[in-house]
């Protein structure tokens, strides 16, 4: 007799590896399959072993592909979309992913960047460094001052979900099967791989899956193209979007994207100054829009009102009272969705500093998923109107800045929210290719070390300001006249502190421009 993977199993552990990747550093976490691929060839680092980017679509082919995919490889001029599933992002990617995405992120920064591993001059044999473990812990595993270990039995189960096994297989025999795979040492295994792993009768069971059951699963554990359901009837070409900088696979667009697909009356993305909440919106706004006009912005403040926002009065030399009533940004937004079938989204910065549930009114209630397409009366003009199922709203505010009033319960109810966290990892990828390793080195420790200097209730200081350094003296500007002013700001009670900070700031500079 027989046992397999249940199918379920498959679809938890495609979100437990996506849940990694996102408490990992996320674009780096990206390596792990590149890593794999290298290990369950044989390469190792006491001598090169031949790898070619063949063996990468020969590692795609095998672990990444739907149950009973038949499709060529490319339709016509073009590749294939949705060939490969891809874990870590738990979205699809095309046939040519192995070329453009592991193949080309492995050269780039696993070998030249890190230099966790060498090549011979044809690039055709690898060798690991020796302490590639060390590395990839570094560069991956290590956010600040804990290690985000791997969830070993989640990639076990996602490389041998369609495996048969003997009957009496257990828990720890897949683990260790996953450990002979990739020719890991005990010791190297622990470093990288968490071991836990839950009772072996809720992993097997007798009967072999189906092709349709086990695609079933996959599917629903991955986040939609087109989440939301008004767009299907008109699905959006990608060329037709406006433009976005932002990658099929960044983490904040894929939570974005897996909220939509479940309904959402609005997403706040929250941080403290700094962390790129605006530009995350608009770039969000520019992925999901179809076109830049089906994109709108506005930004609330202290005396921005419903009048402002839904309808209101207006100077007019038509009317005989001076006045006349006009719909508002919202209403405009609403009419330009209901129009098309590709979503619209409404941006609203700083959603925090007006009044929103002065400003939002009776749309507190028919902004949520099960009041879209309902019909409500409007107070000043007693006409009826509702808002669209397409219609993405989209707000960004600053939830430690403590001097603008908090949203209501009502609101944060009603609203899912996204806290976009000060990164090191972003500041290292503003940084590459501007300074050296070395230098970016220092200056992300220096970065990490300066939140915990900082008011825990503060929520730290932000990436973004390292977005337009493009030599080691931008850092001594853009301190003195932009971070530091926020610091004083936050430790304005706590002088000896902000000496601490000023000092810290010194010591990593002089040893920035010594390394120059």
């Amino acid at each position: 007799m027989s046992v397999y993977i249940k199918t379920p199993r498959v679809r938890q552990a495609i979100a437990r590896i996506a849940d990694w990747r996102n408490s990992a550093k996320s674009q780096a976490a990206m390596h792990l399959w590149p890593l794999i691929a290298l290990l369950e060839k044989g390469v190792n680092s006491r001598s090169f072993t031949a790898f070619s980017e063949d063996d990468d679509r020969q590692f795609w082919d095998k672990y990444f592909r739907f149950p009973g995919e038949t499709r060529n490889k490319r339709s016509g001029d073009s590749f294939e979309d949705g060939y490969y599933i891809e874990p870590l992002t738990a979205t699809t990617k095309p046939s040519d992913y192995p070329h453009r995405g592991p193949s080309t992120i492995r050269v780039r920064t696993f070998k030249n960047s890190w230099q966790a591993a060498a090549t011979t001059p044809d690039g055709n044999d690898w060798k690991l460094s020796e302490n590639y473990v060390d590395i990839f812990i570094d560069r991956v595993l290590r956010r600040q001052d804990r290690v985000v270990l791997i969830p070993g039995f989640d990639v076990a189960i996602w490389l041998f979900r369609e495996t048969e096994f003997q009957d009496g297989f257990s828990c720890e025999a897949l683990l260790k099967k996953l450990q002979d795979l990739l020719r890991f040492s005990g010791s190297d295994f622990a470093k990288l791989f968490n071991s836990e792993i839950p009772p072996t009768e809720s992993v097997f069971e007798g009967d072999r899956p189906s092709g349709e059951s086990l695609r079933k699963q996959i599917l629903e554990a991955l986040v939609p193209d087109n989440p939301i359901p008004a767009a299907r009837p008109g699905l959006m070409k990608t060329d037709e979007r406006a433009a976005s900088v932002l990658p099929e696979d960044d983490q904040i667009l894929t939570e974005v994207r897996r909220l939509l697909s479940i309904s959402s009356a609005g997403i706040i993305l929250r941080g403290t100054a700094g962390t790129g909440k605006t530009w995350y919106a608009k770039q969000i706004a520019q992925h999901l829009a179809a076109k830049p006009e089906h994109i709108f912005e506005v930004q609330f403040h202290p005396s921005f009102g419903y009048e402002d926002f839904v309808e209101g009065y207006r100077p007019s030399k038509k009317s005989r009272s001076g006045f006349e009533l006009v719909d508002r940004i919202f209403m405009d937004a609403c009419k330009m969705a209901a129009a098309i079938t590709t979503p619209v989204v409404l941006v609203i910065d700083e959603i925090n500093r007006g009044d929103p549930s002065r400003i939002l009114g009776e749309l507190l209630t028919y902004i949520e998923p099960d009041y879209r397409n309902i019909s409500f009366i409007r107070p000043f003009s007693g006409t009826k109107a509702k808002i669209p199922s397409n219609l993405v709203v989209i707000g960004t505010m600053n939830n430690f800045d403590k001097s603008i009033s908090q949203l209501d319960l009502a609101l944060i109810r009603r609203f899912d929210h996204i806290d976009i966290t000060p990164s090191s990892e972003t500041v290292e990828g503003f940084l590459k290719d501007r300074i050296t390793q070395s230098q970016s080195d220092t200056l992300v420790k220096w970065f990490e070390t300066l939140q915990g200097q900082l008011p825990p209730e503060s929520g730290g200081i932000g990436h973004t300001y390292f977005k337009d350094v493009r030599h080691p003296e931008d850092i001594k500007t853009i301190w003195k006249y932009r971070m530091r002013p926020y610091c004083a700001q936050l430790l304005e009670l706590d002088p000896d502190r902000l000496e601490n900070v000023d000092r810290a700031f010194e010591a990593m500079f002089s040893r920035l421009v010594a390394s120059t």
